[in-house]
């Protein structure tokens, strides 16, 4: 705990009319390495996290627009659907395995239900199934190598019980999933193009995340109505799960490689080309694409 440089201070709630927001305040690291924080100060820390996650529930209804089925940072100045801001809401829902602390402002049913449709166009609750639709439907450009995998991973990771993403899905959402499937695959790490990926060391882990959720839910004794991440054949493009391991396997070569690079400038004390994000994001991608 001593370790720990995170003063009281640091976090602040604020509420805007309806909606809330929660801002982290920069504060300055202490000049000498040994004045860390005294324990009530950090103690102080704790109690304002328990607060958030307490009030969890309504400070994250509080960025919500019905009509949009979309979470926006500024609520009411939206016109369409926020899909980046709505990705990580959901994924802030079911970050942990206990999504109770949002059963109040939640609908977490993923299921149909036709004699529950009257109650949920009354009810006052995020119906998630509705929202999850309501992103692959969204304007999203399977060129957005940053949305793509985002949106992706958060779609299989809420709905792993396939209640949604099945062989009831109609044409335009079984169009949208293989969208994105296929940008995910084809933007894969190149071995070719070495130490010069086109895409940044956090977007290569996004990909590589969405990649190893798709390969970790696909069925060991797979029929040919279901494939690679337990979803129908048609949303699959082409030879999708001998190609999705390939671009695990890229992803395994140039993280790692990216890795050894970084920890030589490091140990060589050559700050300059030593960049701590792309050691992070490299090391990240590596666990995730090689277990």
């Amino acid at each position: 705990a001593t370790k720990l440089h995170a003063p009281s201070s640091l976090i602040q709630n604020h509420h805007f009319g309806h909606s809330h927001s929660i801002i982290l305040r920069n504060t300055a690291v202490p000049s000498d390495p040994g004045d860390h924080y005294s324990f009530d100060e950090i103690k102080a820390v704790e109690t304002r996290l328990e607060n958030i996650e307490r009030d969890a529930s309504d400070l994250l209804s509080g960025f919500y627009e019905p009509h949009l089925k979309s979470f926006s940072v500024r609520p009411g100045s939206a016109q369409e659907m926020s899909v980046t801001s709505t990705c990580f809401a959901l994924q802030t829902i079911f970050a942990t395995d206990d999504c109770s602390i949002f059963s109040n402002c939640a609908d977490l049913n993923m299921k149909f239900q036709v004699d529950a449709m009257d109650d949920a166009k009354k009810s006052t609750k995020i119906p998630v199934r509705g929202v999850v639709k309501a992103l692959l439907r969204a304007r999203w450009r399977e060129e957005d190598m940053f949305q793509v995998p985002l949106l992706l991973y958060t779609i299989l990771k809420i709905d792993k019980n396939r209640s949604v993403l099945n062989a009831d899905m109609d044409e335009e959402l079984c169009h949208r999933v293989k969208q994105l499937i296929a940008a995910t695959i084809e933007n894969r790490p190149k071995r070719r193009t070495g130490i010069s990926q086109p895409l940044s060391d956090y977007i290569t882990y996004l990909i590589t995340d969405s990649l190893a959720e798709l390969v970790e839910l696909t069925p060991k004794n797979s029929t040919g109505d279901i494939g690679l991440g337990g979803l129908p054949s048609s949303v699959l493009p082409e030879g999708a799960e001998s190609t999705a391991l390939l671009a695990l396997t890229r992803c395994v070569e140039v993280s790692y490689n990216e890795l050894c690079r970084q920890l030589a400038f490091k140990s060589a004390g050559d700050m300059s080309s030593f960049d701590v994000s792309r050691l992070s994001y490299s090391l990240l991608t590596y666990i995730r694409a090689s277990n």
